[in-house]
């Protein structure tokens, strides 16, 4: 792995029909004197200055052309093996509103993202493991409004879901359900049916934008039969609700409420993320 706690991998999504392309945001990928690979970095041309020209370096960086597979292939299934190592691992979708996250996680049935594909390595991973009993379970869960609610439940029938800290210092959602599963097609019937509690609404941006910030979480429980011992790996999904500015969306009064919480959890995240990347806090293990 990484010696970075934390690794930030940038998507150029492909432009939309009334984006203007004047190629002054574009992918660059560097080289040392031995030709290998050393660093890939998005370049902006300030539009008032053409001479200035901004570059900011990221872990890995994919143009526009860029698919599914290759950002799979090269950034989330080296994790596979970290979490049957009994680590938790996370991976966010994190940009603006209409920026392409939700199409990065879930993807479709001819592009699957993420999620799916995830899905298909852990149990194609679970299969090659021996001298474990491996049981993979699944949880789902949204944050709408600084509230938690679990996607497995029909929303008429979800309480809002206490969020507390175990005596170890971890921080865990209360009441959460945890659902086994043997197959990919069992989590298929799961997840798209617990996609539909998702709170969703359209603004003049995206059509069917995410309102809430939706954490779908994979558990793999290792056994050890001689040993009598559990290992226990996770990888959370999550596919962020993105930034907005209400200028932009047109938002009325409700969706304005919405968009707060979002900026504002989005604000604190990027602390959260720069702090762990800098060490200013203590990791729990």
């Amino acid at each position: 792995m990484a010696s970075a706690k934390i690794k930030i991998i940038a998507r150029l999504r492909p432009r939309l029909n009334a984006e203007l392309d004047d190629g002054s945001v574009k992918v660059i990928h560097s080289s040392d004197d031995t030709g290998s690979s050393s660093g890939s970095v998005i370049s902006v041309t300030n539009p008032r200055d053409p001479s200035q020209v901004f570059k900011f370096p990221f872990s890995s960086c994919y143009d526009e052309t860029s698919t599914q597979e290759e950002i799979f292939q090269n950034d989330v299934q080296p994790m596979i093996d970290v979490v049957y190592s009994g680590v938790t691992v996370t991976i966010f979708a994190y940009g603006v509103t209409s920026s392409g996250k939700t199409h990065t996680m879930q993807g479709s049935k001819s592009e699957p993202g993420v999620i799916p594909r995830t899905i298909q390595a852990m149990f194609d991973k679970k299969e090659m493991i021996s001298g474990y009993n491996v049981s993979l379970f699944v949880s789902y869960m949204e944050i709408y409004k600084d509230e938690v609610y679990d996607l497995l439940v029909t929303r008429e029938n979800a309480p809002k879901l206490p969020v507390r800290e175990n005596d170890a210092g971890m921080v865990f959602v209360a009441n959460l359900t945890s659902e086994p599963i043997s197959t990919v097609e069992e989590f298929d019937i799961i997840y798209n049916r617990a996609t539909k509690h998702r709170s969703v609404g359209s603004t003049n941006l995206n059509h069917a934008s995410s309102r809430s910030h939706a954490v779908l979480t994979i558990e793999a429980k290792l056994y050890d039969p001689v040993e009598n011992k559990i290992l226990t790996g996770k990888i959370n999904l999550v596919d962020l609700a993105g930034s907005e500015n209400n200028k932009l969306t047109g938002n009325d009064h409700s969706r304005m409420a919405e968009s707060a919480a979002i900026n504002k959890s989005l604000s604190v995240l990027g602390q959260v993320v720069h702090a762990l990347n800098s060490s200013a806090v203590s990791l729990h293990s």
